[in-house]
């Protein structure tokens, strides 16, 4: 078994405070026009709640990133696109009141159309709650929030900030996490979509006793990369019987470990492993596994089990129809 992770991107645009308060009006102020066709407000006052300002929104974030990408630094520039949040951030909360009031109007209606509404902007109104908090902190208090705080997309709020030390433009990554695990031969025999960003030496444990429950037995070789190793990991392999551990230690190496890292199977081992990225590569680009064109939680996890089952498929029938040589000489 060898085992490696890799991120499956969601359907967003690159995220900024700006774009997802613009994106927040948006979503309310088209529920909002809905709601007046059902509720058909008379005064004046009350056609005020049913306001669409995503026009004003879209105007005002642009207005800010163009000064963003103008200010190269310059303090005076910078201070002119804060102060372009400030009505931004205002507009948007003037949409939150009037959802919530137009919440309770529905509710008194109770109409089918109407409670579908209702459903809608209860699922949004949190949200937009959540980026005005984020854009208050980072903007206007100049505070670090946490990634696992923050809302990356109305649309897809399971997208995860993820970091693995790449080089730039793809140091950050903006998607779920997934873990797999292919048998000798090509067969992926597990995977699993991540929550955040959490260490993948956590799923090396959980993936061996999945293949001995599926296969009826433990793997002979066992291998993943450098992020995975750790003294608990390699004794909990040997404790359910893999014969050869595989996980490179990083940084400073005894010479007992270096001495069994240089052992001819061990190095022949490392050299099999390399080859899940290129399965990973192989995911990514035929099966489709780089970006999830599913929406939701729900459609990434179809997305990436078909995607699965697909290439388990194809390395199927690729090995059943691969011409086998005979075994007896050819004699002249």
């Amino acid at each position: 078994m060898r085992a490696d992770g890799s991120v499956t991107e969601t359907l967003i645009h690159f995220p900024t405070d700006g774009w997802l308060l613009a994106d927040s009006v948006r979503v309310i102020g088209r529920t909002l026009v809905a709601a007046r066709q059902l509720l058909k407000p008379r005064s004046g006052s009350d056609k005020k709640l049913f306001r669409d300002s995503h026009r004003r929104a879209k105007h005002l974030a642009r207005q800010i990133a163009q000064r963003v990408r103008a200010t190269k630094g310059q303090k005076s520039l910078e201070n002119q696109a804060l102060r372009q949040y400030r009505p931004l951030v205002k507009v948007t909360q003037e949409s939150i009141a009037h959802g919530w009031e137009i919440v309770l109007r529905l509710k008194q209606r109770g109409t089918p159309a109407a409670l579908a509404l209702v459903t809608t902007l209860e699922h949004y109104l949190p949200l937009v709650a959540q980026v005005i908090d984020q854009t208050t902190r980072r903007v206007f208090q100049h505070a670090q929030v946490p990634a696992g705080e923050k809302i990356v997309s109305l649309f897809e709020p399971h997208t995860a900030i993820i970091k693995r030390g790449k080089a730039r433009p793809h140091d950050t990554e903006f998607g779920r996490k997934v873990w797999y695990c292919e048998s000798d031969g090509g067969i992926l025999t597990d995977y699993r979509l991540l929550v955040g960003n959490p260490p993948e030496s956590e799923y090396w444990l959980p993936s061996l006793k999945h293949q001995r429950q599926l296969l009826g037995r433990v793997p002979e070789v066992a291998t993943a990369d450098r992020g995975v190793y750790s003294p608990d990991n390699e004794q909990a392999a040997k404790d359910l019987g893999v014969k050869r551990v595989v996980l490179p230690k990083p940084g400073a190496k005894s010479r007992a470990r270096q001495r069994l890292e240089d052992q001819p199977w061990f190095k022949a081992v490392r050299r099999w492993r390399s080859g899940a990225e290129g399965r990973i590569s192989h995911l990514r680009r035929a099966r489709r596994l780089d970006r999830c064109l599913n929406r939701g939680e729900a459609g990434m996890e179809r997305w990436l089990g078909w995607g699965v089952i697909t290439n388990n498929f194809v390395v199927i029938a690729m090995t059943l129809t691969r011409p086998h040589r005979s075994a007896k000489k050819c004699r002249i």
